[in-house]
């Protein structure tokens, strides 16, 4: 059996062994014995202005799927815990302004045992003039502070911004994220998270934004002015219209897109004729229907949309990775007996069926047919004539085992909308009591959906009084979940029990068939496992 990875912070460490070849402990390069445990998951914290604060917006309740340590947590599937009390995200600061708060964040951090943190900031000072001097040596401060409590900083660049831009702010920003990138290669114990390959215009000079893209083969004339664009004419039937928020060179001289008009697919043959205004909530225009849905890296030109925050965190995941921050198991249900029983299971699910077992008809009604998991219900609760097919699956284990899954495939036509609910059944009885704490997930994968149709993915544990919901959108009608397959654990922040007897845990999706001329919007999804459990 191969020996588990040196603990991260024991650098130069080596495993000892008995006569016989057993390992049995571990010693510091100098021979001292090191404390080991296997680690089952580790809180890191978030340290930042308004794109850090956007995780939770002060939430108790809500992960947001724009916020970038939602997506950490999804993707390394509990591995790495995140709750709004490591949020340290303030809108509109700057690094002066969280030079003056490090300290006391760094107790909160270290209350909540937090062994990393990745620190976003920068933007601010960018837009504020702040001396580029200034800002180095508060990033400086602030990295030290936290490796001097035996906190991990975890630093990343600015992310790139087009709003109130211009040519020489790109300047500046690049000069900016230089030197980020040099304090962290020169600083031991940082470490460097850089998403910007994945989030830049490499076609544009300036670096703006990728925040959408012309359709090749589609023709658009148009012309822009101040927060809106004014369509002359449309071809090829169906276009993706990605709008930077830049100095548009085809614009009236000198004027600047405010806000940032993402996507919008507009459908008809030809014509088009109108004026859109950018931002503004979705509408119509001569020949077809226009609607906006952000698939593109942020929502304004400055901070994520769901696509920036995944593409941010899948650089945080591998960076986290490469240090060998996550080799350890991720934490889960082993069995689908896994269930809570007050003296012998405390800590088993308090939702039936965790794993997925079992097979029951589905009644074929509202476009939903198949075969679903023991206890569990799928419902149409949007739209009126997109399809849900569910059939069991088996799925392999890392061990090479088996398990039983349950796999949907979601159809959704143009035009239509729809949503879905699979709602799981609660344990019932004493299982929980006001005052405990609950922690759940759902592990699941997904193809590659229709591009810019998986408009919701979440799920949500609900008591009666408070309901917490993971990867929700606070924006819904804007921001839509990557065009990539994804392996994720989606979870919860603790719910303190305020009610009994009432717990509901509920995955929702949503599929907007908008997002295609003709045809179908389609995604599959497999669920592995999802439940809950008592964790305090």
């Amino acid at each position: 059996m191969p020996l588990p990875s040196i603990p991260p912070g024991a650098p130069g460490a080596q495993w000892t062994f008995d006569a016989n070849g057993n390992q049995n402990g571990l010693r510091s390069a100098k021979g001292v014995p090191i404390a080991f445990r296997p680690i089952a998951s580790w809180v890191c914290g978030a340290f930042g202005d308004s794109i850090t604060d956007q995780i939770n917006y002060g939430s108790l309740y809500n992960s947001n799927s724009i916020g970038y340590m939602t997506w950490v947590t999804q993707l390394t599937v509990g591995r790495v815990k995140f709750y709004l009390a490591v949020n340290g995200g303030v809108s509109g600061q700057t690094t002066v302004d969280m030079l003056t708060r490090i300290d006391a964040f760094i107790v909160t951090l270290l209350a909540n045992s937090a062994r990393a943190c990745v620190v976003h900031m920068g933007t601010n000072d960018l837009a504020g003039g702040i001396a580029y001097a200034t800002t180095m040596l508060n990033a400086a401060k602030i990295y030290g502070k936290l490796l001097a409590a035996g906190i991990i900083p975890i630093i990343m660049p600015i992310t790139p911004r087009s709003y109130s831009s211009t040519a020489t702010l790109q300047k500046q920003l690049r000069r900016l994220n230089s030197g980020f990138r040099n304090l962290a290669q020169t600083t031991p114990g940082c470490l460097w998270a850089d998403p910007s390959l994945a989030k830049i215009d490499q076609t544009d000079q300036n670096t703006w934004p990728l925040d959408g893209s012309l359709t090749p083969s589609a023709v658009v004339t148009a012309s822009f002015a101040t927060n809106q664009m004014t369509v002359t004419a449309v071809t090829n039937g169906f276009v993706d219209v990605g709008m930077q928020v830049r100095p548009y060179p085809s614009g009236v001289p000198g004027t600047q897109l405010q806000a940032c008009f993402v996507t919008s697919q507009i459908s008809g043959t030809t014509g088009g004729a109108g004026v859109y205004g950018l931002g503004s909530s979705p509408g119509t225009i001569a020949s077809g229907q226009v609607n906006l849905s952000y698939t593109g890296d942020t929502y304004d030109g400055v901070h994520n949309a769901c696509v920036g925050a995944w593409k941010d965190a899948t650089a945080i995941v591998n960076t986290m990775t490469a240090a060998s921050l996550l080799n350890f198991p991720a934490l889960g249900f082993v069995s689908q007996w896994d269930l809570f029983d007050a003296v012998n299971n405390p800590t088993g699910s308090v939702f039936q069926n965790p794993m997925m077992a079992g097979s029951s008809a589905l009644p074929g009604t509202n476009g939903v047919t198949g075969f679903i998991a023991t206890g569990y219900t799928l419902t149409r609760v949007l739209g009126s004539t997109a399809t849900a097919v569910a059939s069991k699956v088996t799925v392999a284990t890392d061990n090479g085992n088996t398990q039983p899954a349950l796999q949907i495939v979601f159809t959704t036509p143009a035009g239509e909308k729809a949503g879905w609910n699979l709602v799981g059944t609660y344990v019932g009885g004493s299982a929980t009591v006001i005052g405990q704490t609950v922690s759940a997930w759902v592990n699941l994968k997904t193809t590659a959906p229709t591009p810019g149709s998986l408009a919701v993915l979440f799920m949500k544990l609900q008591d009666g009084v408070h309901t917490c919901v993971g990867n929700v959108n606070p924006t819904a009608t804007k921001n839509y979940q990557p065009n990539a397959a994804l392996d994720i654990q989606i979870p919860v922040q603790p719910l303190l029990i305020a009610a009994t007897n009432s717990l509901a845990q509920t995955l929702a999706i949503t599929l907007d068939g908008n997002a295609v001329a003709s045809g179908n919007a389609t995604v599959t999804i497999i669920i592995t496992q999802m439940g809950a459990v008592i964790t305090g």
